[in-house]
């Protein structure tokens, strides 16, 4: 199930730059895609090839993906010809605000220009098709437009997307295995059968490719049939073998929801498939409900470091190999929606632990206590913009080149700690594109309430404002910071994205519409004040 394009070979470079240049960044996908094909078609005809000389029967099984419940983070577009980008953000905001009015007519419209507009290379457009074909019960268009929206991102190669089995390679392994005398499980099949013609979704699957045990009953059910015909000359459907005897212990089965409620909200996954995940593993056993407050403990303790808290001790001497795992893997962040989520679950349960966490949340991250860098991992994770974490990024082939925050949307979202009626201060560096023309005026709100709006222009420039303690919440509060609507110059930016794969670069695909060079938010009882900073009670002021 993990096929995903690998560094190019420098034909493929070569290609994709070809592709680029004459049709844009659709010629790049159609490109890549292509090439996803002849991969399939490779390695399926090198493998059976190989177990045919020997006479060894085999069984292929092309796999699926979460369709109908997993969502890719949406991106704005990326640059598009004739100056389009404008035109794109307009009609996403439009088909939105018609969907959620329930204007499926409108929002099918509108979303349909935009998938024209990006040559289907955006997951924004495709999202919406499929709403409104659910809305619809137009099953077969819904699960069309999920399957376009899974493939939509082939191309960008310069983001981490998480592994999945594209069209082009699974029809790929459909061709070539139909020219070999092997038998093949076609688990999309599959798994439509038994949904009796439903999309794969939660039932079957944890995330976006690992199976729940719903799901590897059928699959295996299936692998069951394939080699008892090839083995023993049995020939019986493969929902004959399907047993729900054959299933992890209620222990593991709650763990492995918890672990999979984990992994969705660190992917930008909707909230209510959190929540579906949490209160599963409650239901399942009870124990699990003191793993979720040790683990929101330890995600929001921040003094102690890493295998000193006693959450984490505690986790490390009572955990089944399958929680060990998770704090193998874990990497500390402020986890703004589990943390909401596992709360309001364990209320519901009769677990009272709100108090406790929240309480912990002020003593470690108030920004009354110390200052908060906002562009820190820890708290830029919780804003939920995973492509403006780009240059934070471990991996070297998908970090960016700028040692600074970019905002890839008008807007960008942080988030801190505070206390309901202490002002807070913020210390913030940035500057504009050059492509903005002068005199444009960022804008700031405070928990969705406009602050103030400061005039940048593209050079690095620092600015300290106060904000007033009337507008912040007690713990979690959102900053979000409005940029200008820049030129879009497509044709210059494309070329510099096409050399710098040359390269072997980071590509830069996407416009930028604001850079943030440091971002701190503090007490501002203690925060300094010099001619341009801003301390006002009133919804909009100037800053100069």
């Amino acid at each position: 199930n993990n096929w995903y394009i690998s560094e190019p070979l420098p034909s493929g470079i070569a290609e994709i730059d070809d592709a680029i240049g004459k049709h844009g960044i659709a010629g790049a996908k159609r490109a890549i895609d292509a090439e996803l094909g002849r991969t399939a078609k490779r390695v399926v005809n090198e493998i059976c090839t190989a177990y045919e000389k020997k006479g060894v029967p085999l069984v292929w099984m092309i796999p699926e993906f979460n369709l109908r419940d997993w969502r890719d983070p949406l991106t704005n577009a990326p640059y598009l010809p004739d100056g389009l980008n404008k035109e794109w953000l307009q009609l996403m905001d439009e088909a939105e605000c018609a969907l959620r009015d329930r204007d499926l007519t409108r929002a099918e419209t509108l979303a349909k220009r935009m998938v024209e507009i990006d040559g289907g290379v955006c997951v924004a457009g495709l999202y919406i098709l499929a709403e409104c074909r659910r809305h619809a019960n137009d099953i077969e268009s819904e699960r069309n437009y999920l399957s376009l929206a899974r493939d939509a991102t082939s191309w960008d190669l310069s983001r981490e997307t998480v592994p999945r089995p594209y069209s082009a390679m699974q029809n790929a392994v459909r061709e070539q295995t139909s020219k070999h005398n092997i038998q093949v499980i076609d688990l999309p099949a599959v798994f439509k059968e038994h949904l009796k013609g439903g999309i794969a979704d939660r039932s079957l699957f944890l995330d976006y490719c690992h199976l729940t045990t719903e799901g590897i009953q059928v699959a295996m059910g299936a692998a069951a049939a394939c080699v008892l015909r090839a083995l023993k000359g049995v020939d019986r459907p493969w929902y004959a073998y399907l047993s729900e005897h054959v299933a992890p212990s209620p222990e593991t089965e709650a763990e492995a929801l918890l672990l999979a409620a984990i992994t969705n909200a660190h992917c930008s996954q909707p909230r209510d498939l959190v929540e579906y995940f949490c209160t599963r593993a409650l239901n399942f056993s009870p124990h699990v409900a003191e793993w979720m407050i040790n683990y929101l403990e330890l995600q929001t303790t921040r003094s102690a470091p890493p295998r000193m808290s006693k959450a984490e001790d505690q986790m490390w001497k009572s955990g089944s190999p399958l929680m060990r795992n998770l704090l193998r893997l874990n990497r500390k962040r402020l986890d703004r929606m589990l943390l909401k989520v596992c709360l309001d679950t364990l209320e519901q349960a009769g677990v009272d632990a709100r108090k406790r966490v929240e309480q912990l949340c002020l003593d470690e991250h108030s920004v009354a206590h110390n200052p908060t860098d906002l562009l820190d991992y820890y708290y830029l994770s919780a804003a939920d913009q995973p492509q403006e974490m780009v240059w934070l990024h471990r991996n070297e082939r998908y970090r960016s080149t700028a040692e600074y925050y970019r905002a890839y949307w008008p807007e960008s979202r942080f988030i801190f700690v505070g206390e309901a009626g202490s002002a807070v201060g913020l210390c913030l560096t940035c500057r504009l594109p050059k492509s903005t023309a002068p005199g444009q005026a960022v804008r700031l709100s405070l928990n969705g309430r406009q602050q103030l709006k400061i005039a940048v222009d593209s050079e690095w420039t620092t600015f300290d404002i106060n904000l007033p303690g009337a507008a912040v919440h007690n713990g979690l509060n959102e900053l979000v910071i409005s940029w200008p609507m820049p030129e879009f110059e497509s044709r210059t930016a494309l070329e510099k994205a096409r050399l710098k794969i040359i390269e072997r670069k980071f590509p830069d695909f996407y416009p930028v519409f604001g850079e943030i060079h440091s971002f701190t938010a503090l007490d501002g009882r203690k925060a300094s004040t010099y001619s341009h900073a801003v301390q006002t009670e009133s919804s909009l002021v100037e800053v100069a």
